[in-house]
């Protein structure tokens, strides 16, 4: 007879990018569940997870999994893989959001992917069932989601009562049913009839002077990163980051000068006339295959251009502190240890409108307003820019009008 551990798997516990996770093999498989705890010394806690869960596989028939595993999708596929599908409904239903993921898990971003699952187990778990989600609780759940007011969270805003967060909450579900309605899972889209909100897009942009876009090229420069590149490219191009992750040397066209967006946003391909400087600054890069911006094996491709922006952000707040002549204090078993610390703090406080300031100006949508107002301010018609960034007239008129010189102004404005 097989021992006990050939016959059912071990699990055990890991720590998995800042949270702890248990993980067991069976036939050569690996398998996973997640769980919110993120404390390395939450030991004890774990290991009683480990134990209540072993407990639970330890079946030779298919065991009724309680909370708080009863949901995750790793726990789910390895009961499939060893017991086979059930037929009962409801897990036809629990695994609706398994096979959505591996739907859009190639379509999308990793953190696109990640957010609208999120949202998808939230409204899961108020509805208690995504099968029991009707006309009147979408639109019930929808308000309360326009009526949150914004929270403040770490070192950043969350602006969860925005309409743009509304919008973005009801595209996810949106899609997800229409998904569901298409592979005749579900009859209706609960969210159909619901419309998106109006959002605000007189909000005045932040760009960067000729000299402040030279500093921030410095800046990523001085990171070491690989991908500093990109911020050179969006500077003097106005490309989206995701256009730029996936800009390879093939779209670099030396002998017409021009670069190829194959893929962006709106879905739309356009080209962008090389400018003298940029061309200069792709020579000096003699390996020209593969994607223009290189990242390191390994790493996600946009999670390392995020990564980027977090270091520039850190290294010019360390910057600024430095002109200060504010020292941070490093971590000690000296008595006034305590007291080094708060004041540090406090000297940070009353610094913090003059470094929020500064950080503001780091970023990839920063960037891409920097070339198209430097563009406008020179005298290029906004109709050129909105055809070399990619957006709309309506919105370009709207963000960059106003950079216009006066001598470019149209004359017939004066005519009658």
């Amino acid at each position: 007879m097989p021992r006990y551990r050939d016959q059912f798997p071990r699990p055990k516990r890991e720590y998995h990018h800042g949270a702890w996770r248990i993980a067991w093999r069976w036939n050569n498989v690996k398998y996973s569940v997640a769980t919110a705890i993120s404390d390395k010394n939450a030991i004890s806690t774990i290991e009683a997870h480990v134990r209540n869960l072993s407990s639970q596989l330890a079946s030779h028939d298919r065991p009724k999994i309680t909370e708080p595993w009863s949901r995750m999708p790793g726990l789910i596929r390895y009961l499939d893989d060893r017991y086979g599908k059930p037929v009962d409904a409801d897990h036809e239903i629990s695994q609706w959001l398994v096979d959505y993921r591996h739907e859009i898990r190639g379509k999308n971003t990793l953190g696109w992917v990640r957010d609208s699952l999120a949202m998808l187990e939230k409204l899961r778990d108020s509805a208690k069932g995504l099968d029991k989600v009707t006309d009147k609780f979408a639109a019930a759940y929808m308000a309360e989601i326009a009526a949150k007011p914004p929270r403040k969270r770490a070192a950043r805003i969350r602006r969860k009562g925005s309409p743009g967060t509304h919008n973005r909450t009801l595209t996810v579900f949106k899609k997800f049913y229409v998904w569901l309605v298409n592979t005749r899972r579900h009859a209706v889209n609960p969210f159909a009839t619901i419309k998106r909100l109006n959002e605000r897009k007189d909000t005045p942009i932040v760009y960067c002077t000729h000299a402040e876009r030279d500093k921030m090229i410095e800046l990523a420069r001085s990171t070491g990163w690989p991908e500093w590149k990109a911020v050179f490219i969006a500077f003097y191009t106005g490309m989206r980051r995701e256009e730029i992750v996936n800009l390879l040397w093939t779209d670099v066209r030396f002998d017409t000068g021009v670069i190829n967006i194959r893929k962006s946003k709106t879905g739309l391909p356009r080209t962008i006339p090389l400018s003298t400087v940029l061309e200069e600054f792709l020579n000096e890069f003699p390996d020209r295959t593969g994607h223009v911006v290189t990242v390191n094996a390994g790493h996600n491709r946009i999670g390392r251009f995020n990564s980027l922006m977090n270091r520039m952000k850190k290294d010019r707040t360390a910057a600024m502190l430095k002109e200060w002549k504010i020292e941070k204090p490093q971590p000690s078993r000296a008595r006034d240890f305590k007291k080094k610390r708060e004041a540090f703090e406090a000297t940070v406080v009353e610094h913090q409108p003059e470094i929020d300031d500064a950080l503001e100006h780091i970023g990839w949508n920063v960037f891409r307003h920097t070339f198209a107002s430097l563009k406008a301010q020179g005298g290029v018609e906004v109709q050129k820019v909105a055809r070399w960034i990619g957006d709309t007239l309506d919105t370009c008129l709207l963000h960059y009008a106003q950079f216009v010189p006066k001598d470019k102004r149209d004359p017939d404005i004066d005519k009658g």
